[in-house]
């Protein structure tokens, strides 16, 4: 349904673009001419609205003769034009073509991540830290505790050292005060500063999910530094 405010635009808007044609002025986009006159003509008064004008107005408008198309201004002496009928697609046809670009655009969303996550394998690997005989304490800055849907928590963040995400092995002992824990290998994690988001760690957490089969974790951080005690698990998924 047209608008009086459209149709009124779409007049004055074909008159523009007429003036533009009349000056013959150079056009160097494909398709602007016609993309123009599609958006005027969506709007543009039909014979029946000049009707309806000629009747309230006879001194302004006249009735149109016909509205045929053959006997429209724009159709050229001696040539019927010719009126393309848009097929209207059935109730089947609509719903497997929706589902045809419902498909499509998993197909290149899931395209799209297999490519994330080879950037990322790329850029940012993974390799196994030094034994806690040789490192026996680690300073995360950036840091947060997350719990795994089977209950064990796990300190993630960036080494104070070099910016490198970490994640830990199960904790075992924390002092919430100290902000110092103990995970089941042995090693001792002294957190630094306050909560905070790093890429780096958050990537190297996605991974430790990924290999160690985590549906699901929680970020618990607050709860934890808040002074709720961290239970023990008898058993690790991984060594940190």
């Amino acid at each position: 349904m047209t608008l009086p405010a459209e149709r009124t635009r779409a007049v004055t808007h074909a008159r523009q673009l007429l003036l533009i044609l009349a000056r013959g002025e150079p056009i160097s986009i494909s398709g602007l001419v016609q993309s123009a006159a599609y958006a005027v003509l969506q709007h543009f008064p039909r014979d029946v609205d000049i009707a309806a004008s000629a009747a309230s107005l006879p001194r302004l408008w006249a009735f149109p003769k016909s509205s045929h198309p053959k006997h429209s201004f724009f159709t050229p002496l001696g040539l019927e034009p010719q009126i393309h009928q848009v097929p209207v697609p059935t109730e089947a046809e609509f719903h497997r073509f929706v589902e045809e670009r419902l498909n499509r655009c998993n197909a290149r969303r899931k395209r799209a991540a297999t490519e994330l996550r080879q950037i990322k394998e790329l850029h940012m690997p993974v390799w196994n830290i030094a034994p806690v005989a040789e490192e026996p304490s680690v300073t995360l800055r950036s840091w947060r505790i997350f719990q795994t849907n089977d209950g064990s928590r796990h300190f993630v963040g960036e080494d104070a050292r070099d910016g490198s995400g970490r994640v830990s092995s199960e904790i075992v002992v924390f002092d919430c005060e100290r902000l110092r824990g103990t995970t089941v290998s042995g090693r001792v994690y002294q957190l630094v500063d306050c909560t905070g988001l790093s890429l780096q760690a958050d990537y190297v957490w996605e991974r430790w999910c990924s290999v160690n089969g985590v549906e699901s974790s929680t970020d618990v951080s607050s709860e934890v530094s808040a002074g709720a005690e961290v239970a023990a698990a008898p058993q690790s998924k991984a060594n940190d």
